[in-house]
């Protein structure tokens, strides 16, 4: 006998385990001001909302007419924008070495909860994207744009952990921006560290968004026999 959700059916469910997910983060942050009387990571929610935006715009992608192909770019353009925010949160792992006022079990805990929402939100995303991308496109321009979506990822996380761009500077502070990724690209053997970082964590995100689509359809297609 096969088991199977209808389309929305599995939609709510995502919805549902993804409420469930980030709420336990919330909660773990809440406990954490309560007994260190510190907001230290409370930051964590406001990354954490940054990482939902792209999730909401990828479902906002339209058909696939030809009439709704312009909006279809623009919001694109927006979600390509904060897409590197899903990714980023596995960064904050890095205040771990400077607090101590809570048991370090409890905090790894609480950042990696949020860095798991972070994953998961990235991955459901890029995939509405890269299906819409194949339908319009088709499947090796589709392909391709994955594998370039996650490389710049990976550059976004670089410009901000190490140089403190946020996603909105692309509008208020355009000029540094540009300016910054100008040097980066006119002198990379004199960053060459840094690129071969940002090459190194796009083949982590490769690595982690691949291994989320297969183990999807490997358990959907089991379910389905």
């Amino acid at each position: 006998m096969k088991f199977y959700l209808s389309s929305k059916q599995n939609f709510l469910v995502e919805l549902l385990i993804l409420a469930v997910s980030m709420a336990f983060s919330v909660l773990l942050s809440m406990v954490r001001v309560y007994f260190s009387h510190s907001i230290m990571y409370f930051f964590l929610n406001w990354n954490l909302l940054l990482a939902f935006i792209p999730y909401v715009v990828a479902l906002m992608l339209p058909d696939t007419s030809a009439s709704s192909k312009r909006y279809g770019l623009v919001l694109l353009g927006v979600w390509l924008l904060f897409f590197p925010n899903t990714f980023y949160i596995i960064t904050d792992l890095f205040h771990l070495r400077h607090v101590r006022s809570v048991p370090l079990w409890f905090d790894t805990l609480l950042i990696v909860s949020y860095a798991w929402n972070g994953i998961v939100l990235g991955c459901l995303s890029l995939r509405r994207v890269q299906v819409y991308l194949r339908i319009v496109y088709g499947e090796l321009l589709a392909f391709m744009g994955t594998i370039a979506f996650l490389m710049l990822a990976s550059f976004g996380i670089y410009l901000g952990r190490y140089q403190r761009w946020n996603s909105w500077d692309i509008i208020a502070q355009p000029v540094g921006l540009f300016w910054e990724i100008f040097q980066m690209l006119r002198h990379p053997f004199h960053h060459l560290s840094i690129w071969m970082m940002i090459c190194l964590i796009g083949t982590f995100l490769c690595l982690c968004y691949f291994t989320f689509l297969t183990v999807a359809k490997v358990g959907s297609s089991r379910i389905e026999r």
